[in-house]
């Protein structure tokens, strides 16, 4: 994570609660990334709990998975 995302996650916070799923997707480079490490990611960086569903479901997707009830 650059200091410059961490700047756009600042500016999107001050504009709604939670991220988008277009914003979660292109936070980090999901794909192949293990479960420890997202978690540690997520825990870190989202702010509030409708960041961490966005930023799970984003790693579920570039996984493989499905998010169930989407």
């Amino acid at each position: 994570m650059t200091k410059e995302s961490d700047k756009e996650l600042e500016e999107l916070s001050a504009i709604t609660d939670t991220m988008t799923p277009e914003f979660a997707d292109n936070y980090q480079q999901w794909k192949g990334m293990s479960g420890a490490v997202a978690f540690h990611l997520i825990d870190r960086h989202a702010n509030g709990w409708g960041d961490v569903s966005e930023m799970m479901e984003a790693w579920l997707r570039a996984n493989g998975g499905s998010v169930p009830n989407a």
